[in-house]
């Protein structure tokens, strides 16, 4: 097996990479939402991950669920209540949105996190201009 030191890093190379952890802002699907935006951690386990896809399918846990999102994952949202008063965000405010609320930013949240990036910019295609003048070179 192989030697580590303090930092965990294998004895003779760098130090080991830590993960970055990030923040997705998302919406909400459909017209009612327009406008509707949550600013959540990407900080979450694969095992945490599963039990709230578990939890969302399976209904049993809900309360759990919103109370848990709101107060560890949650960052910030522009949601107000029918009085315009900013609706907190943390747990109580999660639990304080009625529940297809609640359930479609969890489900929103849950599904930002598996999404892909979008490329910022597209591919280069030098190696392919490259390639195809040595194959017309070769001819």
């Amino acid at each position: 097996m192989a030697n580590r030191n303090a930092k965990g890093a294998l004895n003779g190379t760098r130090p080991g990479f830590q993960v970055p952890k990030r923040s997705l802002t998302f919406g909400l699907e459909g017209e009612e939402y327009v406008g509707a935006e949550i600013t959540a951690s990407d900080d979450i386990s694969l095992g945490e991950y599963l039990r709230m896809k578990d939890t969302l399918t399976g209904g049993e846990g809900l309360l759990e669920l919103a109370e848990q999102f709101g107060d560890k994952h949650l960052q910030g949202w522009n949601l107000v209540d029918q009085d315009s008063h900013p609706i907190p965000a943390n747990g109580e405010g999660m639990l304080s949105l009625p529940l297809f609320v609640s359930i479609r930013i969890v489900s929103a949240w849950l599904s930002a996190l598996v999404e892909a990036p979008i490329p910022l910019e597209a591919p280069s295609n030098v190696g392919s201009t490259l390639a195809a003048a040595s194959t017309a070179m070769g001819s």
